[in-house]
């Protein structure tokens, strides 16, 4: 069991403050989107810039989707390319996130609001 925790800190700022302690890699896909960031036309999920088994990046753009030519089919967003993309290779060797453990990300909701 890891020592995994995704919360909602109030206190640090009065609008929302969101932190992960630790990384679990079954818990990537839920915790890209809990730090996914957009302005209303564009978003970009917030996945770990050396990416996971699990990890899921994407871009999208609002009000681009696609539907299934399946009858009753739902349209779902466009995904786009992932953008933010970066290999980092040190000695020779791709880095990543292999093993759960410690990594922290945070945002303080200042980025649109300042």
């Amino acid at each position: 069991m890891s020592d995994h925790t995704v919360s909602y800190e109030s206190e640090m700022d009065p609008n929302w403050h969101l932190r992960e302690e630790g990384f679990t890699l079954a818990q990537e896909h839920e915790v890209e989107s809990l730090f996914a960031i957009g302005n209303g036309a564009t978003g970009t999920r917030g996945s770990v810039e050396e990416g996971s088994q699990l990890s899921a990046p994407a871009t999208f753009v609002s009000g681009i989707f696609v539907k299934s030519e399946e009858p009753g089919a739902i349209p779902e967003l466009l995904t786009f390319p992932n953008w933010t993309q970066l290999k980092i290779w040190i000695n020779g060797s791709e880095l990543s996130i292999t093993e759960e453990g410690w990594h922290p990300r945070q945002t303080d909701g200042y980025c649109c609001n300042r």
